[in-house]
Formats: structure tokens, C-alpha cells, sequence
């Protein structure tokens, strides 16, 4: 388990806790914010902001600030299937194997000292002491909106799981479109 904040890609970003099978948490694109649970391969998700920006405004309105349970991975702006598989890509993409990698220093990451490699494109911050978990990874050839690198740090790796369980009451599904 661990927890994740910062943005994924340019202007795509999440505050959540991860675990292998289940996650919890916050995302959002270009200002648009929701709320995410995972449980299993099973995703619902929470927001009218949402709802108002993806879906016809009858439909909306209906799902309102509800927990909706998701079976379109393209929903939530196409980011309902990231969403369901974040763990995994973040363990295999972000801090899969990377060429070029050279420490260049030492440095401070929430608090925590921390060794950081660079290649050319890539940003990582590796606890210093204790096991070596990643603390931070910069992307710095892919700009988000602000100008700033997309990035994200990681925490809570030594605290105990939490119990992620299917919202109650939930208000509707949101299912693949006929067209997609």
C-alpha cells in the first residue's frame, strides 16, 4: 500500500492510496475533480462536475454527486481504465526499468533524505535510507498546463492497509456507449 499525489500526465492528476487490488482517492483533468474507488477490476466513481462535462445533461443531473458504478473505461475523459489499473502501471511503467539512469545527489523528499537519479528525460527520488521505496518521479520533457513537468510523489509505504470496500447506495452505471 502506499500513497500517490501529482500529475500523471499533463493535466491529468490524482490524490490516492493504492493498493493491489483496491484503491482510493481523488482525480482530476483540466479542473474537473471526482472521486474514485477500486475494488477488484471493479471501478465507481463520484462527481456531478463530472457527470455535467462527459455525459447529456438529463443523464447528469440524474447521477448527480452519486456513486456511480463504471464499466466503460473510457469515461471519466478516458481515464476510468488508468484509474482501475493505476497500482500496476505505476509499478511497471513509471518505475519500470529506465535506461540512462545516473545518481546525481542527495536530496529531501517529504521530509525524508533521499537519493536522486536523472537520465535525460526522467526525475527520480529513491528513499535514502531504510528500504530504497521511489519518493518522486519528474517527468521533465512533458509539460503540464501550468509549464511544470508532469510528476508525482509517493508516501505511506510502511503504514498499515486499508479496507476499500464498494460504496453503498450506489446511484447508477455508466456503461460503454453503443458507438464506442
Amino acid at each position: 500500500m502506499y500513497h500517490v499525489s501529482g500529475m500523471i500526465d499533463p493535466g491529468f492528476s490524482v490524490d490516492m492510496v493504492l493498493m493491489p487490488r483496491s484503491a482510493t482517492g481523488t482525480a482530476s483533468v483540466h479542473g474537473v475533480s471526482w472521486r474514485v474507488v477500486v475494488v477488484g477490476d471493479d471501478i465507481w466513481l463520484s462527481g456531478s462536475a463530472l457527470w455535467k462535462a462527459t455525459l447529456p445533461a438529463a443523464r447528469a443531473a440524474q447521477l448527480g454527486d452519486g456513486w456511480v458504478h463504471v464499466t466503460d473505461g473510457g469515461a471519466a475523459f478516458g481515464h476510468a481504465q488508468i484509474l482501475s489499473k493505476l497500482f500496476r502501471g505505476i509499478a511497471t511503467v513509471i518505475f519500470g526499468p529506465h535506461s540512462g539512469l545516473k545518481v546525481t545527489g542527495r536530496t529531501t523528499v517529504g521530509g525524508r533524505p533521499a537519493v536522486e537519479l536523472r537520465n535525460a528525460t526522467d526525475v527520480y527520488d529513491v528513499a535514502g535510507s531504510g528500504t530504497p521505496y521511489p519518493l518522486r518521479w519528474l517527468d521533465t520533457d512533458t509539460p503540464g498546463p501550468n509549464g511544470q513537468p508532469c510528476g508525482i510523489t509517493l508516501d505511506g509505504f510502511d503504514a498499515a492497509a486499508v479496507a476499500v470496500t464498494p460504496p453503498p447506495d450506489v446511484v447508477g452505471t455508466v456503461v460503454p456507449s453503443p458507438h464506442s
